[in-house]
């Protein structure tokens, strides 16, 4: 890793996107099955390779495996900020399981048009449930946020993520109307 995002992909999806960037793993099952404890020490194994936080992408089916994963991590001195890098279809319930172990909230934002997500996606009320997870990430998340140097220009600084939400919006080709927040 040696710096960057220490990434940790969940095998399956709660949504079908048909334009998928991952579809081996989030539909075709690929990866393999990992206890708690194995779970552990990838995070610890990750923060060892130089990784700047923990990046589980696409956990959302298996929200309280992981959250008793980071839970036990930290407990055991995981010092990284973690980075849910999810589809932004989960419930509050799902996201109040994961209230105060997770640190970076990644959603996509990836349509605001319920029949558009319903056919490329499967999921009619994806954005109803989207706008409500994505409130609920910004309304229990503090954005925080340190000044480290360039690594590789040491006389320059940057500004680096501690905690935070940081919504990626996905724009459909032809369909800028399906954008807009009401």
């Amino acid at each position: 890793v040696n710096g960057g995002s220490g990434t940790l992909f969940v095998t399956g999806c709660n949504l079908r996107c048909a334009f998928c960037q991952n579809y081996q793993i989030s539909q075709c099952g690929l990866g393999k099955e990992l206890s708690i404890e194995e779970t552990v020490k990838l995070f610890f194994a990750l923060k060892e390779k130089g990784a700047e936080n923990i990046n589980i992408v696409t956990g959302s089916h298996a929200i309280p495996f992981l959250a008793t994963a980071i839970k036990q991590a930290k407990e055991a001195g995981l010092d990284l900020p973690i980075c849910w890098n999810c589809s932004a279809y989960e419930s509050i319930e799902a996201l109040e399981m994961l209230k105060g172990l997770v640190d970076i909230w990644l959603p996509d934002l990836k349509t605001l048009n319920p029949m558009m997500s319903e056919a490329v996606f499967k999921a009619s009320d994806y954005p109803p449930v989207a706008k409500k997870a994505i409130r609920w990430m910004i309304k229990n998340t503090k954005s925080r946020f340190i000044t480290v140097s360039d690594k590789t220009n040491p006389k320059q600084t940057k500004e680096k993520m501690l905690s935070g939400v940081i919504i990626r919006h996905l724009v459909m080709p032809g369909r800028l109307e399906d954008t807009i927040l009401t």
